[in-house]
């Protein structure tokens, strides 16, 4: 569904010159014939995602290649050139401009932007990890000039598709309260690194999830974000909305197939008033790289709030240790939350009535169906205590990874807070004790996060 716009022409010029295309071929087939090539260029009004023209210093690759044949026999290779004004292109080099075999061969060109020296086997690297000036990854391929020569009429037509996905947000503030300037907005979800082909066409994700943000521009009271993201099928993105205050609001994209070539586009409001949660009001809009009324959302200030919490309860433990699968007397009264030993030495036990889970060396709990769908940023937190002298490790995994561990030695009979953030999408925690002379007390589990409200995009 690719956008129908008007389109403009530029005019390229290589400039005399052949030094940037002397390679170790057979004599004859490559010598200059003519004058320099003419290209015109044709690109989509909306293609740049900074506005609708070439910008001063924007430069541009070409390769010149026998016809029907891969990168690997072209002729010239990626040769600069630099737009200057009034839509013109001129070779940075001008021993690099390009002519056509003097032995009358067709030749095809393919040409890409933005320009990099860094080109391996005819590879593009593509990084969105900086998106603090888009235009720069805003990749553009050609690759439809083929079967030219010295007698084909006019200039060769170089017509530019977009590879990449955008995502756009137009903010609003509608009380005088709310300052927009400062604000940026972060994603994550998204891969962040790639490569693209320049002699197949093709565009590889190999990159792996990151966070992706960018600064507002604007007012006070109206600004527009803009990301430019890979190409990548059901997608679930968290976008935070973070004030210069540091405060902040998180949305939830679920679900969302990214095309190359196409814009995503959303409204926000924003009232201090707001419910801290997005609320849902409008109906998505997906269009080719097209403007266009998008999704509607009103969004406020969020505060982390907790979400979930256990503290084993009151009663005496001191004789009668019952087992975590015989325990009763839970009382976060969160469905789907289960405790289970997949050690040895755990039980329930109370101080003063109060009940904490008791761990012995070779302890491993699993604690899973944490409800933490629908929260961003989540905050587990606990209170541990040694309950005799002597050494050992404590250790909280989630999602494979290591999110906390100390010395039991460190910990003390005085106890402390453990405290580590929960990686997106995790709700299992796994806390075990190893190598340990001294027992372990594990009290007052909480979560805690910011509140999000999944849209449905159609």
């Amino acid at each position: 569904m690719k956008a129908s716009a008007a389109n403009f022409a530029v005019v390229l010029l290589l400039a005399l010159g052949v030094a940037g295309c002397s390679k170790e071929r057979p004599a004859g087939s490559i010598g200059r014939v003519g004058k320099p090539i003419y290209f015109s260029s044709q690109i989509d009004l909306r293609t740049r995602v900074t506005g609708t023209e070439w910008e001063a210093g924007d430069a541009i690759g070409i390769f010149m290649l026998p016809a029907g044949e891969g990168l690997e026999e072209s002729l010239c290779d990626n040769v600069k050139h630099v737009h200057a004004q009034g839509g013109t292109f001129t070779v940075e080099d001008v021993q690099d401009a390009l002519f056509y075999p003097a032995d009358g061969s067709k030749v095809d060109f393919v040409a890409y932007y933005p320009f990099t020296g860094s080109l391996q086997g005819g590879v593009y690297p593509i990084d969105l990890t900086d998106q603090s000036d888009v235009s720069a990854i805003d990749f553009l391929y050609s690759d439809n000039a083929r079967g030219k020569d010295s007698e084909s009429t006019g200039s060769p037509f170089l017509h530019f598709d977009h590879v990449l996905s955008k995502l756009f947000f137009d903010i609003v503030a509608t009380d005088e309260d709310t300052d927009l300037r400062g604000m940026r907005v972060e994603i994550s979800g998204a891969r962040r690194g790639g490569e693209f082909d320049l002699s197949t066409g093709e565009l590889r994700v190999t990159g792996d999830e990151g966070k992706i943000s960018t600064l507002v521009s604007g007012t006070r009271g109206e600004a527009e974000a803009t990301l430019i993201l890979l190409p990548e099928q059901g997608l679930e993105l968290t976008v935070h909305f973070v004030f210069a205050d540091g405060e902040e609001s998180v949305l939830l994209l679920p679900n969302v197939d990214y095309d190359g070539g196409f814009a995503y586009g959303y409204t926000v409001s924003v009232e201090e008033s707001a419910a801290a949660a997005v609320v849902r009001v409008g109906e998505a809009q997906i269009d080719g790289w097209e403007l266009g009324e998008g999704d509607a959302f009103k969004i406020g200030k969020a505060e982390r709030e907790e979400f979930y919490s256990e503290g084993f309860g009151i009663g005496d433990y001191v004789v009668e240790r019952p087992a975590l699968v015989d325990f009763v007397g839970w009382d976060s009264g969160v469905a789907g939350v289960s405790y289970a030993s997949l050690g040895t030495g755990v039980a329930i036990r109370s101080k003063d009535s109060d009940a904490y889970m008791y761990l012995q060396n070779g302890a491993d709990v699993k604690i899973s169906g944490l409800p933490t769908d629908g929260y961003a940023d989540v905050g587990f937190s606990c209170s541990v205590f040694a309950t005799g002298a002597g050494d050992g490790r404590l250790t909280f995994l989630g999602g494979g990874d290591e999110l906390w561990s100390g010395d039991v030695s460190e910990i003390g009979v005085g106890g402390m807070s453990v405290e580590f953030g929960l990686p997106t999408g995790v709700d299992e925690v796994r806390v075990s004790l190893i190598d340990a002379a001294a027992t372990l007390g594990v009290d007052d589990i909480r979560l805690e996060g910011l509140k999000t409200k999944q849209v449905s995009v159609r």
